[in-house]
């Protein structure tokens, strides 16, 4: 397990952050002006931000559904893993163009990917693929499917924690792209804060062109939300996900419990789950000692609700960008998704 220390940050910093949070491609210049800053000033503290590795990426997350594609997580726990055939898995698994998530965890599992495909028979086919060539060192695997993952801003930075989009992963649809679409969508994939005129030159269009397009793809749903992927232990947190099973659920209680978890300043995200639990959370939280108090906080206000759950340390992050619209294994062609 990698040591992260902390890093010593002010409020001028967690102001920034808490503004990158809620849209990564929020300018510097309009930044500066909500805080009172100077453009320079933003510029350099994003940039230290950057080197110190606190701010990771930042990602246009685009919606898979509408590209008629499903995402499933799979959890793996391991058994007599040399540390070259670890490598050798991870390498597959970030090579691996419809693998868009990837974390290091502790607890029931060890790994957990989440993976994109069109249909059961399409996802069988991927994991019959991964099994065969690394069945032999995984001792437990459990399937679950995304749905309605909701993602909230973090609360814990200074501003109020909301949803800065809508739930995708709703319905998988097709949709027409063209060209330029997907190698626009690629690229906001990797790196979303770079400015329309800059954007423009690299994939030899103009300002005016792919401003349009970046507004069409925004209302119709394909991008989501820009956020920023950020490494919870340099803010000096720990990351958990909580495996939940609920009982006597019903939709009144589930928007109850949605509810308490849209304004939870340290609940960063959930997503309902077909499989052996009901529901996934997500939070960055100061210690075990106050993931302890977060979830005896949950039990006593739904009682009724929870019937067990189960918790998994992530420690690390290994990939977090969308990348299933390139060239490669494991994605369809531009003509085949259009």
């Amino acid at each position: 397990m990698k040591e992260r220390a902390a890093v010593k940050l002010d409020k001028t910093d967690y102001k920034i952050l808490a503004e990158l949070d809620f849209n990564s491609r929020l300018q510097s210049l309009k930044i500066a002006k909500k805080l009172r800053l100077s453009r320079n000033i933003v510029d350099y503290r994003i940039k230290q931000l950057q080197e110190k590795r606190v701010i990771l990426a930042f990602n246009a997350f685009i919606d898979p559904a509408k590209f008629n594609l499903i995402s499933w997580k799979v959890y793996l726990r391991f058994q007599n893993l040399a540390p070259q055939k670890e490598k050798e898995i991870l390498d597959y698994l970030n090579n691996h163009r419809r693998v868009w998530w990837i974390i290091r965890c502790a607890g029931a599992f060890d790994l957990m990917f989440c993976v994109l495909a069109e249909s059961i028979h399409d996802f069988y086919q991927e994991m019959l693929e991964f099994n065969t060539l690394f069945s032999n060192y995984v001792i437990e695997t459990e399937l679950t499917s995304h749905i309605d993952p909701e993602f909230y801003t973090r609360g814990y930075l200074g501003k109020e924690s909301m949803a800065p989009s809508k739930p995708f992963l709703v319905k998988p649809s097709r949709m027409d792209f063209d060209q330029l679409d997907i190698r626009l969508l690629d690229f906001l994939g990797q790196n979303c804060r770079l400015p329309v005129t800059e954007i423009a030159r690299k994939l030899g269009s103009t300002p005016r062109v792919i401003a349009y397009k970046m507004s069409r793809l925004e209302r119709e749903g394909v991008i989501t939300w820009y956020r920023i992927i950020m490494e919870p232990s340099k803010l000096g947190r720990e990351y958990y996900k909580t495996l939940i099973n609920f009982k006597g659920i019903t939709r009144e209680k589930e928007l109850e419990f949605l509810g308490f978890c849209r304004s939870h300043p340290d609940i960063i995200n959930i997503s309902k789950a077909a499989g052996p639990w009901d529901m996934e959370l997500e939070c960055e939280v100061e210690s075990y000692h106050k993931y302890n108090e977060l979830m005896q906080m949950v039990r006593s206000t739904f009682p009724e609700l929870i019937k067990q759950y189960s918790t998994l340390l992530i420690y690390e992050q290994l990939k977090f960008e969308n990348n299933f619209l390139r060239y490669g294994r494991g994605t369809a062609s531009v003509k085949s998704i259009r």
